[in-house]
């Protein structure tokens, strides 16, 4: 089996209008739910229920513009100037790891793109679990 490593970001309930995650998640209700408003935005989570997307689901204009809104606080179509560089910081998410097509593990807390060096050095540290 081949294991990747699947660059992906974190979309939170709250920055896509979800307020009752508790509630949905409590009554078994929320990965039906999570996947079809992930859809409405023309997403798809990369397991059912998981906050995380792969970065190529932000193909097209639309989805594109959505990630900017959200990390951003931005809508790109409006006629306000984007904040500055500096006050940008990383897009939440990192790297999944996808043994065989199933999703193995998921970025942690406080983790971003960036963490490419860390998910490497996991992966050489527990390839041999995975045989």
């Amino acid at each position: 089996m081949q294991l990747r490593l699947v660059p992906v970001v974190e979309l939170e309930p709250t920055d896509l209008g979800v307020q009752n995650f508790v509630e949905l998640l409590e009554s078994g209700e929320w990965e039906v739910f999570w996947e079809a408003h992930l859809v409405s935005f023309g997403l798809r989570p990369i397991r059912p229920g998981s906050w995380f997307v792969a970065t190529g689901e932000f193909a097209s204009q639309a989805t594109f513009n959505l990630l900017a809104r959200v990390h951003l606080e931005w809508d790109p179509q409006s006629l306000d100037l984007p904040p500055e560089l500096d006050h940008i910081g990383p897009i939440s998410g990192g790297y999944a790891f996808v043994l065989g097509g199933s999703v193995q593990l998921e970025p942690g807390c406080c983790c971003d793109l960036s963490d490419l060096t860390n998910g490497a050095r996991d992966v050489k540290a527990t390839q041999c679990q995975f045989h």
